[in-house]
């Protein structure tokens, strides 16, 4: 039976590009056909994608449903907490509300948790009760495809399972391998020579830039072209920002794209 290699599902704000600040469900794959390194791509990759388990489609669906199912649970919890502050006496420390912990990573996966901001939402879908309760304008329940290299894995059958289920796709990929039909949201963040890419057509083309590397001329046909000052594990150096917004300033074709994730501290 098929299965797909997983390293971690969870659910949080999209953190860069010009879907920043939106709540989604991730599905990181595991694996990449790619080593990013400084003295190679100006940066190091920043994320754990070799360990993982396998899921069939069916797994796979559950396994996205439960998470957004604890993502309702965990907003309720705290929606409860906030009214519980407002009606006890805070100097009673006898009525004083435990503090609720967001985390909702499955814990099958095999990274560590990370606690989540205490600004979560959900989106709806009429076939679970739980995620039909979550506060969103927004009717669809986005997933974004993430690794690693999704595309190792993303193929037809994925996508129309996920499709059946209710969900928008969107999909982070380094754009070297060509994306099948379907994918609602397209970002490619190219870590190969531009000859070597293979997606060319995108929603969003992003490129993360350190200080001193000088604007790319990409073949992606994208509406968005973005610029993302590299991190310095959680650090943002200011010679690299100032770089990056000069990048930009003269070149007003390109928008500047900070991983504001780092910022507020989530995943």
């Amino acid at each position: 039976m098929k299965t797909y290699r997983v390293n971690e599902i969870f659910y949080s704000r999209q953190g860069e590009g010009v879907r920043v600040g939106t709540p989604n469900l991730f599905l990181r794959f595991t694996g990449c056909n790619l080593t990013c390194m400084q003295e190679t791509h100006g940066f190091d990759c920043d994320t754990e994608f070799a360990s993982g388990r396998d899921f069939t489609l069916d797994q796979l669906i559950a396994a996205l449903a439960e998470c957004l199912d604890d993502a309702s649970a965990s907003q309720r919890a705290n929606a409860s907490a906030s009214q519980m502050v407002r009606n006890v006496d805070p100097t009673n420390a006898e009525n004083a509300p435990r503090r609720v912990r967001n985390a909702v990573h499955l814990p099958s996966t095999s990274q560590s948790n990370a606690d989540q901001d205490g600004s979560i939402n959900g989106r709806r879908e009429n076939s679970s009760p739980a995620r039909a309760s979550i506060d969103n304008t927004d009717p669809a329940n986005w997933i974004i495809l993430t690794g690693g290299e999704p595309a190792l894995q993303v193929d037809d059958d994925l996508i129309n399972a996920l499709h059946a289920a209710g969900y928008k796709l969107a999909i982070e990929t380094n754009g070297s391998i060509a994306l099948p039909n379907g994918i609602d949201w397209i970002t490619v963040s190219p870590k190969v020579a531009e000859h070597a890419i293979r997606q060319r057509t995108a929603d969003e083309v992003k490129y993360v830039r350190g200080y001193g590397q000088a604007i790319p001329k990409t073949v992606v046909d994208a509406k968005h072209k973005l610029i993302s000052p590299a991190f310095d594990g959680n650090v943002l150096q200011e010679k690299t920002l100032a770089w990056c917004k000069q990048l930009v300033s003269d070149n007003p074709e390109w928008e500047l794209s900070m991983q504001m994730h780092k910022v507020w501290g989530v995943r």
